[in-house]
């Protein structure tokens, strides 16, 4: 396909929109046109419930990641030794 097919695809894509009425590709008139031509699909979707956490249960999972760093031990090494590894902690 060819680019100028691509950019027409996307001339009414939300992500391109200011783009394109920036450089005057369209108006904010084709796009009111545009949006009352598509069709509705609301039929096609599926509705979903999402529950949101505690705030007991995200202290827990804080809790158990800190937990986890603590007994894993240093990520990047011991703050109070010697960067150089010569065994001198001071």
């Amino acid at each position: 396909m060819s680019l100028k097919k691509e950019f027409d695809n996307l001339k009414f894509d939300v992500r391109m929109q200011d783009i394109n009425l920036g450089n005057k590709m369209i108006s904010s008139d084709d796009i009111k046109n545009n949006l009352s031509s598509l069709q509705d699909c609301s039929h096609n979707a599926t509705q979903i419930s999402i529950d949101e956490p505690t705030e007991e249960a995200v202290q827990e999972v804080a809790h158990e990641e800190q937990q986890q760093v603590t007994t894993q031990g240093p990520m990047m090494g011991n703050f109070n030794s010697n960067p150089f590894g010569s065994g001198n902690n001071n």
